[in-house]
C-alpha cells in the first residue's frame, strides 16, 4: 500500500510485538521514516507500516476467533442436569480467558464512577465562599505550628526593626 507524508499509520514496533501510531514523516526506496506518538522517529521497511483501517479489522478478525473459541470451549462443557457437581469457577474462569465477560463488565446501566453515583448531588453542590469561609477554609487546611505568610513577613519586619534600634 502506497503513503504519502503525513499518512496516520501504524508502525510494528517489534520490541514490544506491537502496532503503534504514528505518522508518515517521508517515504524512501528502502521503506518509511515515521514519527511515533511520542515524537521520536525510526526508518522502517514496508512491512512494518499498515493503515489504521488494516489494524481495525485484525482486530475484528481476532475477536471473531476468540468468541469461536469460547463457543467452542462451551460445546464441550457437558450440559447441566439438576443435581450435577458443576466446576462454576472454571466456566467462569474458561469465560473470562476468552473475553466474554469484558463487555457485560463494562455494561451497567448509568455507568458512573461509585462516588458520582451516591454523592452525586453533595459534590457538584458548591457552598457559597465568603472572605470568613476562605479564611476559615485555609485556617483548617494548614498543620498546627505553621504560620501564614504574611504572619512570617511581619516577623521579619519586626525583627529588621528590632536590629535597627540597636
Amino acid at each position: 500500500m502506497a503513503f504519502a507524508e503525513g499518512d496516520a499509520v501504524e508502525g510494528y514496533w517489534p520490541d514490544d510485538d506491537e502496532w503503534l501510531a504514528a505518522t508518515v514523516v517521508s517515504v524512501k526506496k528502502t521503506g518509511f521514516k515515521i514519527a511515533w506518538e511520542d515524537g521520536s522517529q525510526s526508518m522502517v521497511p514496508p512491512d512494518y507500516v499498515r493503515a489504521v483501517a488494516a489494524a481495525e479489522a485484525e482486530a475484528e478478525a481476532e475477536a471473531e476467533v476468540e468468541v469461536e473459541q469460547a463457543f467452542e470451549a462451551a460445546a464441550s462443557v457437558p450440559a447441566a442436569a439438576p443435581g450435577d457437581d458443576i466446576d462454576i469457577a472454571a466456566l467462569l474462569a474458561a469465560a473470562e480467558a476468552a473475553g466474554a465477560c469484558d463487555d457485560a463488565d463494562s455494561f451497567v446501566a448509568g455507568n458512573k464512577p461509585p462516588s458520582e453515583m451516591h454523592w452525586a448531588k453533595v459534590l457538584k453542590e458548591k457552598p457559597p465562599q465568603t472572605p470568613e469561609s476562605i479564611e476559615e477554609e485555609k485556617k483548617r487546611c494548614r498543620p498546627l505550628g505553621l504560620m501564614t505568610s504574611q504572619q512570617a513577613k511581619e516577623m521579619c519586619l519586626q525583627a529588621t526593626k528590632k536590629a535597627r534600634r540597636r
